[in-house]
């Protein structure tokens, strides 16, 4: 919602800029900044978490899909993104991630406290505790 609001008020400038100017051509770029705006919205789209009887999947668009395996989860941490990953938007910047015991960086999912709603993480919580009593789940 927040991008959408940058980029609604990116395009009254332009617009505010060609009608005071007389300046037409910056015009002709704001479908282009909407037509990313629509692929950010896409790929957001095809951010899913699943789970079932076997363990936790992530799908995010333009990724490789991780799985673990309720019984290869290594840990389960709240954690918030660091300054590098809040720039470019690799993460979530509130989240629960759960790492695998894979040593492989690629064996980690990570659950948007944004993005999900807190029914459904905590279905998600009681779904992993169900399966690893053991672990320290974080509270959020």
């Amino acid at each position: 919602m927040g991008q959408g609001i940058i980029f609604l008020l990116i395009t009254l400038f332009t617009f505010a800029f060609s009608l005071k100017s007389g300046e037409f051509r910056p015009l002709f770029t704001l479908p282009l900044l909407w037509l990313f705006y629509l692929g950010i919205i896409l790929i957001g789209l095809q951010y899913k978490i699943l789970w079932d009887e076997n363990g936790v999947r992530m799908k995010a668009g333009g990724k490789k899909d991780v799985h673990i395996e309720y019984k290869h989860i290594k840990e389960v941490r709240l954690e918030t993104a660091t300054f590098g990953e809040f720039i470019i938007g690799s993460s979530p910047f509130r989240r629960i991630a759960i790492y695998g015991r894979a040593e492989n960086r690629n064996d980690k999912i990570n659950v948007s406290l944004r993005h999900f709603r807190a029914t459904d993480i905590k279905t998600l919580m009681r779904s992993i505790r169900q399966h690893r009593p053991d672990l320290p789940l974080p509270n959020y």
